[in-house]
């Protein structure tokens, strides 16, 4: 009977331990899509349930990574650009309380090319959030999406309140 009581005590101690993971897990995820301003954007921008981040005549990048508001989301994103704008979804493992996005151009206030220490050249967007304070979240993207960006972008979205051509690189 004493061996029952001890692989009781070690299955509950093991259950214990899953369950702290999992409300750790839940608790961070949460705390940096408040950081980021993920939420903010979701309540504007999220994509309608189940539709994939884009139309499909944009360009796809998986496996992305990028900055919102200097929480690094890496290697985790699916990205797409196109002329519509731009989508923005997480891996299904990082998405709780984080839906996918739709970010019309509309929505993009600037786009600027710059330059991200170890990462290379990229673009930095500043996406308002639309609601009462008028707020933007800034969103910082490397590499081949980076490029997209820049490329894609419609002639009305300034390049910080400057029509293209683009201003010199910036730093992050």
């Amino acid at each position: 009977m004493e061996t029952l009581n001890v692989w009781k005590l070690v299955l509950g101690i093991g259950a214990l331990n899953v369950l702290l993971f999992v409300v750790i897990w839940c608790g961070v995820i949460a705390l940096l899509a408040g950081m980021s301003g993920w939420k903010r954007l979701a309540r504007r921008y999220a994509a309608p349930t189940g539709a994939s981040p884009g139309t499909g005549s944009e360009q796809t990048f998986r496996s992305a990574s990028a900055f919102l508001n200097g929480v690094r989301y890496r290697h985790c994103l699916t990205v797409t650009v196109g002329p519509e704008g731009v989508g923005l979804a997480l891996w299904p493992l990082f998405r709780m309380g984080q839906p996918p996005l739709r970010i019309p151009w509309t929505a993009v206030r600037s786009v600027a090319p710059v330059k991200i220490p170890v990462l290379g050249d990229g673009a930095r967007l500043e996406v308002s959030t639309g609601d009462a304070r008028d707020s933007t979240v800034r969103l910082v993207v490397s590499g081949d999406v980076g490029r997209a960006v820049l490329t894609a972008r419609p002639s009305e979205v300034a390049a910080y309140g400057v029509a293209a051509p683009y201003p010199p690189p910036v730093g992050y």
